[in-house]
């Protein structure tokens, strides 16, 4: 079903596609988009994947096209020195390759103000540390290699802020796993179907068994509280259309985790699937992550990944573990692993409602996803696995969208 928007308001989509469930243990699917091409989709019951879809579309929208620069500066201008020395460390790798870093400490950058969580006073960073357009400035070029990785918008400030620090170490702790093969533990098939029998994913978990193999591999970090899993499909059925997908999650309890999980990857999977059916040129899309994603759709992809695991047992004596995953806590972790990092937090009002954007990014964490290109791969976090990375995992961007 598809809707379309007669208002004259640009604060507002022009068009809604609501893809009810054929099948009725299965999500409904929804996907927003506007005349700019910023397209959100989400997934769950009616209302709450209409709900996730207008989160995701203003927040692609917000980060991609209304991010604004309010100074123009070196970065010794805004940071103490130390800050200066970790954004030159991040920026030394990831510039792009005919770029002289020389230069680097009288630079002057196009800035935006944020939020240190060190103490939460104001500073600015540079703009492309937030930004997800790419104007062709030299500032891009320092920094070329953007994603929506601690993205966030909420009506709730906090809640806002939390998905954003959620979303970024998410994805380091995927980064991680990818780079090293290092897992907590696979999850057995019993102890899934127990645990979500009452949720709204287990009619997915039985259909996608059925079809395939699906692993849910436990990724989560000892130095951080909440669960974080992966869940992978894979089917070597050559009738199929899908032969690999994913879908993460990282939340308070295995249940929760285990539930939106396996939620994601059908989200994927209905692309991917509709793709296919298509015939779709996946040289044709113009996200790198989705293109990479999508040509990674082979039963191979799923075997690199559930191959070889390393297991490492989980620290029942780090008091992380067991605090609760909220704000402060997450920032609470990450003062004492001394990671300065920066919130860029951005209100806006909606139909007379307020709503927050929020982005989280710090030089001393994985600054993005492509762990193959431009990637500060030597960072703060990085350090105490470094040694334990796979060079060839290097050379491959991990296969995620």
């Amino acid at each position: 079903m598809k809707i379309s928007s007669y208002s004259n308001d640009p604060s507002l989509p022009g068009e809604m596609w609501c893809h009810p469930p054929c099948i009725f243990d299965f999500p409904f699917c929804t996907e927003i988009g506007d005349q700019w091409g910023s397209i959100g989709s989400g997934i769950g019951t009616s209302s709450t994947s209409i709900k996730t879809g207008l989160g995701e579309y203003f927040e692609r929208r917000h980060f991609y096209l209304e991010i604004l620069s309010d100074s123009f500066s070196t970065l010794e201008d805004s940071l103490t020195p130390k800050e200066v020395d970790s954004f030159r460390k991040a920026f030394s790798q990831t510039a792009a390759k005919n770029i002289n870093l020389a230069d680097l400490t009288g630079r002057k950058f196009n800035m935006t103000t944020a939020i240190r969580i060190s103490d939460f006073s104001c500073c600015s960073i540079p703009t492309v540390c937030i930004s997800l357009t790419h104007n062709n400035s030299d500032d891009d070029k320092i920094y070329p290699s953007r994603d929506t990785c601690g993205c966030s918008f909420h009506w709730n400030p906090e809640l806002a802020i939390l998905g954003s620090i959620k979303e970024s170490l998410e994805r380091q702790f995927l980064t991680r796993f990818w780079l090293t093969k290092q897992c907590i533990e696979t999850i057995k098939p019993a102890e899934i179907s127990a645990t979500i029998k009452t949720l709204p994913s287990y009619g997915l978990f039985n259909a996608l068994t059925k079809s395939g193999q699906l692993l849910i591999i436990d990724i989560s970090d000892d130095d951080f509280p909440g669960v974080c899993l992966l869940t992978v499909y894979g089917s070597n059925d050559s009738s199929r259309n899908v032969h690999y997908c994913a879908g993460m999650s990282y939340s308070e309890s295995r249940a929760e985790a285990l539930n939106k999980s396996i939620l994601e990857l059908w989200q994927t999977f209905r692309f991917m699937n509709l793709f296919r059916v298509f015939h779709g040129d996946p040289d044709t899309l113009k996200d790198s992550y989705i293109r990479h994603f999508v040509k990674c759709n082979h039963y191979k992809t799923f075997e690199e990944i559930t191959s070889q695991l390393n297991y490492r047992p989980r620290a029942s004596h780090n008091k992380s573990t067991h605090c609760k995953l909220d704000t402060e806590n997450l920032i609470g972790c990450l003062r004492r692993k001394n990671f300065e990092g920066y919130l860029y937090v951005k209100t806006t009002q909606i139909e007379e409602t307020n709503y927050t954007f929020c982005k989280f990014t710090s030089p001393c964490i994985f600054m993005h996803m492509n762990n193959s290109a431009d990637i500060n791969i030597i960072n703060d976090y990085s350090e105490a696995f470094f040694l334990e990375i796979h060079n060839e995992r290097k050379e491959t961007m991990v296969p995620f969208p």
